[in-house]
């Protein structure tokens, strides 16, 4: 646990910082307090040695007022500039200031990393396509953005497509940090502990949900051979930031995809429900059991599944399909998403969605099947 004292004579930023800080992470014990809370201490450090802070980070005014008053705590002061060794931006964004505290807290301690959820608590959870475009990366995502929104879960998301279909929801800025800087630094540091340097590469939308910046090409996560793939997805699960890890698979069933399906606790497979079945659903299906190896079955969800009115007929396009619909045919146990094209809207250069309407209560559904089966 790292415990900080955020001292400012405005308590208003001083409080407002200490959520955002603690929410950025379980291993954060903050404490936000006037300066005037300690002025009476005559025994210089005697309240700090009490409080065993391991940060303190005051107002710019108060370096005389810190200096011995807080045991062995490092003392850091807020400026407009942020500038010098000890300075923080005052303005600066939370993350930054995380990463730094981190950082340094490793540092102090011989390089060792706190103690967070640790790896046994840390659930990876598959998304496999059985054909092409049945949205596997919409329920992925909305799967993730689901546990992290409403169910309080810290969780990531990673594509193992070979262009990643996340582009659809994120737009990197040319500034951001990539997977590609992340896995290139890894591999140049073999020896470093790159819990440390996790959240500069992260970002976190609107729900929540935590992913990488995607490659600015092909997805350099499918170039990894076996030995670094499970030292990049070990050091995720070790790192005690997260409580569930998406695994994004598309389609194919590539090296990568086949090594990585081994970190599942659970799987879902995920078929297109507005085209006929040629066959390829249940190849893919059995090459599914071959290479998850659980003594469970994966949770078999149909998206796009178009409604069917008295007729038999599509109800919206009036046309006859041949799939089993939301007719009642077809697997029993599998989540039905109805065709929704109202959860979806364009957003700057790509596409986003909202977990609304029917496209949201069958997420739902699947989330509620995944967490069951990892219990």
């Amino acid at each position: 646990m790292i415990s900080v004292l955020i001292l400012d004579g405005d308590m208003e930023f001083a409080e407002a910082l200490a959520q955002r800080l603690a929410a950025s992470g379980r291993e954060f014990q903050v404490q936000a307090a006037l300066p005037g809370s300690f002025a009476g201490e005559d025994g210089g450090e005697a309240a700090g040695a009490k409080d065993g802070y391991d940060f303190v980070l005051a107002d710019e005014i108060l370096p005389a007022f810190c200096q011995g008053r807080f045991g062995k705590a490092s003392l850091l002061f807020f400026s407009d500039a942020g500038t010098g060794m000890d300075a923080l931006d005052r303005y600066g964004r939370v993350s930054g200031l995380a990463a730094r505290l981190r950082h340094d807290y490793a540092s102090r301690n011989g390089g060792a990393f706190y103690a967070g959820i640790g790896e046994s608590a840390t659930k990876c959870i598959g998304c496999f396509g059985l054909a092409g475009g049945c949205g596997t990366s919409s329920v992925a995502i909305g799967v993730g953005r689901d546990l992290a929104a409403y169910k309080d879960m810290r969780t990531l998301y990673l594509s193992f497509e070979a262009t990643e279909a996340e582009c659809m929801c994120i737009r990197k800025a040319e500034t951001e940090r990539s997977i590609s800087d992340f896995l290139y630094l890894m591999l140049k540091e073999r020896d470093a502990d790159m819990r440390t340097f996790l959240e500069a590469h992260l970002h976190k939308d609107n729900y929540g949900l935590e992913r990488f910046y995607p490659s600015p090409g092909t997805n350099d996560l499918i170039r990894m051979d076996d030995e670094e793939i499970f030292r990049f997805i070990h050091m995720l699960r070790e790192s005690g930031r997260f409580d569930r890890i998406i695994m994004d698979f598309g389609s194919s069933l590539n090296g990568t995809v086949k090594h990585c399906m081994n970190f599942c606790d659970a799987m879902a497979a995920v078929e297109n429900g507005a085209l006929p079945d040629t066959g390829k659903n249940e190849k893919n299906r059995a090459l599914l059991r071959e290479y998850w190896q659980k003594d469970k079955n994966a949770v078999q969800v149909r998206n796009m599944a178009r409604r069917r009115n008295a007729g038999g007929l599509d109800a919206e396009a009036e046309n006859p399909v041949n799939n089993p619909g939301t007719d009642g045919a077809g697997d029993e146990d599998a989540v039905e998403i109805a065709y929704d094209t109202s959860s979806f809207r364009p957003y700057e250069e790509s596409v986003d969605f909202v977990l609304s309407n029917e496209f949201g209560l069958g997420i739902r559904k699947i989330r509620d099947k995944l967490l069951l089966q990892m219990e």
